[in-house]
């Protein structure tokens, strides 16, 4: 491999690059032909790189050899020669034009967000620890590998950051994609949504929903500089060097605003921050609250998503009007009380109450006395055989709980607080039926 670009050794690759934070790694064997020149192109680029002053380092990993072999498969690399780009360690791989100039965008864009204001880094910084710079020659710089445990396998960032050249192929990658349009210099509830998508996204790859969440930083048009209208002193002249680097940076500058401007057009991203869903590379406008489980609720819903419940065998699936007719069966000998929860299987708070009702359930299950007497049953109003159930009882939120005795409504709305222990449900429930049964007792009483 040519000397045009700082090489890392695979067998220490993994402590190197998660100390620099940000890189732009080229993967390959150094016998193709591609990889030499990549490397001599990128090499090019580092003059560029260091006369704009963008803390981005550039990166050969050979790929040659067992050790490199394995992290070819880890990266999943399957070319002679890839870029990946690695921010405090998380790998993103490129997969943009090759063209000098569409790099060096693509860097700039990523560059700016590395170097913006502190709340932007501590919004980052909450995808995952960053390491300390380790001082080369201390005894910790290049720790003992630990044979015990596996390599960890690094994937795709949670919250995958995007730029105009990398777009394209991003929505190709993904059938679903909801994207985060912000412009950095508009703090105005910056930061708010940032923290929020983060912590989706993170939610998102846990609980292996398929779809994914990115975010771009998009630019209102740059004016151009001012011309001066009387000339300066002689000596305050810029040199020709200098005046070439301002023009060139302006230039640059004013090139990508106008990516920017038909980005936005074509994507009909209006005021920023603006949020798009993407499917099928197709964008819809994202139409809820920007609160976490607001996000989660409408990516679960295009997704298709079910979260995983825990157990709940004591827990009654209601499936059309005659499996809740059963629940007050007249034939029995006890008037049953019966708790309906009307939910979703992919709404954030119906997930949260569910293991709650599930808890109530298995407390009233275990005594002989209540076992047959109080009935906590799910109701999902997304299944088909539920939807005249849903308009009978007009449920127009959720989750909602309702309590029946005898078939009919006692209680329009039964409110599960945050907090509430399952005990104290379970016995608010029996009192209900208690005094219900005291109530049915007075009125067949003669006077």
């Amino acid at each position: 491999m040519s000397v045009n670009l700082p090489r890392i050794d695979a067998a220490g690759f993994r402590q190197r690059i998660s100390t620099i934070p940000l890189a732009l790694v080229l993967m390959c064997i150094p016998s193709h032909e591609v990889c030499r020149q990549l490397d001599v192109q990128l090499g090019g680029m580092r003059e560029t790189l260091t006369a704009e002053r963008l803390p981005v380092a550039l990166r050969a990993l050979d790929l040659s050899g067992t050790e490199g072999a394995a992290l070819q498969e880890e990266y999943g690399g399957r070319q002679p020669a890839s870029l990946f780009v690695f921010r405090h360690g998380t790998p993103t791989a490129y997969t943009g034009p090759h063209q000098t100039d569409d790099i060096l965008q693509h860097l700039r864009a990523l560059a700016r967000e590395e170097v913006g204001d502190e709340e932007e880094a501590d919004v980052a910084g909450r995808q995952g620890s960053q390491p300390a710079p380790l001082q080369p020659g201390s005894e910790s710089a290049v720790p003992a590998p630990r044979e015990a445990e596996p390599p960890p396998k690094l994937v795709e960032p949670a919250l995958l950051p995007l730029t105009p050249q990398v777009l394209e192929d991003a929505l190709e990658a993904h059938p679903l994609l909801l994207i985060l349009f912000y412009d950095r210099h508009r703090k105005a509830g910056r930061n708010y949504l940032l923290s929020n998508f983060s912590a989706a996204a993170e939610t998102v790859v846990t609980q292996n929903l398929q779809v994914k969440l990115g975010w771009m930083q998009v630019r209102f048009f740059v004016a151009p500089p001012p011309v001066e209208l009387c000339p300066r002193p002689e000596t305050s002249h810029p040199t020709p060097l200098a005046h070439a680097t301002a023009s060139s940076r302006f230039g640059q500058v004013h090139a990508e605003s106008e990516q920017h401007a038909l980005l936005r057009r074509d994507y009909e991203v209006r005021e920023l921050p603006d949020m798009k869903l993407f499917v099928q590379g197709q964008p819809y406008d994202y139409q809820a609250s920007a609160d976490v489980d607001s996000i989660l609720d409408v990516v679960r819903w295009n997704a298709g998503g079910r979260a995983l419940r825990g157990p709940a065998s004591r827990l009654v699936q209601i499936e059309g009007p005659e499996s809740m007719g059963r629940l007050w069966d007249a034939a029995e000998p006890q008037p049953r009380l019966v708790l309906v929860s009307f939910t979703t299987l992919w709404c954030t708070r119906c997930l949260e109450t569910a293991p709650l009702l599930a808890a109530v359930a298995e407390l009233l299950a275990a005594n002989d006395t209540t076992a047959a007497a109080v009935t906590v049953a799910i109701l999902n109003i997304d299944d088909p055989r539920n939807q005249g159930l849903v308009d009978k009882y007009g449920v127009l939120a959720f989750p909602r709980q309702k309590v029946f005795w005898r078939g009919r409504i006692v209680l329009g709305d039964f409110p599960i607080k945050s907090g509430t222990a399952a005990r104290e449900i379970a016995n608010e429930l029996v009192g209900l039926r208690q005094h219900l049964m005291e109530m049915a007792a007075a009125s067949q009483t003669p006077a």
